[in-house]
């Protein structure tokens, strides 16, 4: 059976933390910001020392091919994650995924191991949302991406992604030809920590993830009147904070009466003016859901609505949406099958977060392969994999892909 070289692999996820690096410990290493940029190239050398061919895309992906000389089908198989972070994020979330696919590159290309298929090591461009919604290079990808995407702002923010893109060489104009053709790839296998702690509460060392939740936003604005907030009296007061306080208070009780195991957050929230000596009139924030079933979404969407529309100084609008997401059953067995061989124990599990496997399970087979993070922290500093996790991830990544190389027939599409 082939190893890979932890020691070389731990190595790298440092050397890529000092991309970014921050007094804390944590990472900010934003889409296409200089310290992104750095680390792409950083990755792009580490892909020309394995003579794959590289390609930089309309939107700021890096794909490396590994060309096969005995090809025994004209499709890819696609293998990675992503190289930026949130603000004061971790070492571990993406650059694990980008990693553990250059490591199984290396493996094959030392062991001469002859792959039926040209195999592309990704790293997908923005997929953490540094400027408005996430998994921005791999919808580009698969023409999932709308051009209204590109030029949100979040709050607070002096630049949207298609700044960043000028900013960087890119021309926004030309997202398009980031497209791919959906037909030209087999598979895709991502690897990822967990973000969570079922794997650690269940004492597994390998998730097979099943799906990836929906997700829906929703902008809400509630009107008040501003007026001066000494002089005017309690009573009779139109403020905009009071007026929203049932949903923000009842949004909570909501999701939980709905399904027990969905989640949302009020993340953002804005006062206008935003001064102590003036009543509010106007209160803005932005209510997200999570869910791997649909009609929950829907359902809790919909007392959204409805309260809004009871409301004439109330207006509740989505803004954002992505369906749950299954991912292949077939690619689920090569994966524990990966795992039962070289004796490392799984748990099914429903990802919690988003990821770049989303956007190409609409279309293909996708795989999502999870590791155990530390007290589930991620995005934060504190973000933590055990070496030995790492190394188990990379394992098991570059036997997915060797045991699709033995028998093509595993690829059989279906959710």
């Amino acid at each position: 059976m082939l190893a890979i070289d932890i020691e070389r692999i731990w190595s790298e996820i440092f050397e890529l933390g000092e991309f970014g690096k921050q007094a804390s410990g944590g990472i900010s290493r934003p889409a296409l910001s200089p310290e992104d940029l750095q680390a792409r190239e950083w990755f792009i050398a580490r892909l020309r020392d394995l003579d794959m061919e590289v390609e930089v895309d309309a939107i700021g992906n890096v794909i490396g091919t590994l060309k096969s000389v005995k090809p025994k089908t004209d499709k890819k198989v696609l293998i990675g994650s992503h190289l930026d972070s949130v603000l004061e994020g971790g070492l571990f979330d993406g650059p694990l995924g980008v990693l553990a696919a250059l490591e199984a590159v290396r493996v094959i290309k030392e062991s001469n191991v002859v792959l039926p298929f040209d195999l592309q090591v990704v790293s997908c461009c923005d997929e953490e949302g540094a400027y408005g919604p996430g998994t921005i290079g791999s919808r580009a990808m698969m023409g999932l991406l709308p051009e209204e995407h590109i030029k949100t702002y979040k709050p607070g923010a002096t630049m949207c992604f298609a700044d960043m893109l000028k900013d960087s060489g890119f021309d926004p104009a030309n997202i398009g030809e980031a497209q791919k053709d959906p037909a030209q790839f087999l598979c895709s296998f991502e690897v990822h920590i967990e973000q969570g702690l079922a794997l650690s509460q269940e004492n597994k060392q390998i998730g097979i993830v099943t799906g990836i939740p929906g997700i829906q936003r929703y902008r809400v604005e509630v009107k008040g009147k501003a007026c001066h907030a000494g002089t005017t009296p309690m009573v009779g007061r139109q403020d905009a904070l009071q007026r929203a306080l049932p949903i923000l208070n009842g949004f909570e009780r909501w999701i939980r009466e709905q399904n027990p195991d969905m989640v949302g957050n009020i993340g953002q929230l804005e006062l206008e003016p935003s001064s102590p000596n003036v009543v509010p009139g106007m209160c803005r924030f932005i209510c997200e859901i999570r869910s791997s079933n649909k009609a929950d979404l829907e359902a809790v969407g919909g007392i959204l609505h409805s309260y809004a529309q009871e409301h004439d100084y109330i207006s509740c609008t989505m803004f954002y949406e992505k369906d749950p997401t299954p991912l292949d059953k077939g690619l689920r067995e090569v994966i524990k099958a990966a795992a039962e061989k070289s004796g490392l124990s799984w748990h099914l599990l429903a990802s919690k977060a988003g990821h770049d496997a989303q956007s190409f399970a609409h279309f293909f087979p996708a795989g999502l392969i999870f590791v155990p993070c530390k007290d589930g922290i991620s995005h934060n500093p504190a973000e933590w994999t055990e070496k030995e996790d790492v190394k188990n991830a990379a394992t098991i990544l570059l036997a997915a892909v060797l045991q699709v190389a033995e028998n093509l027939e595993l690829i059989k599409g279906g959710h």
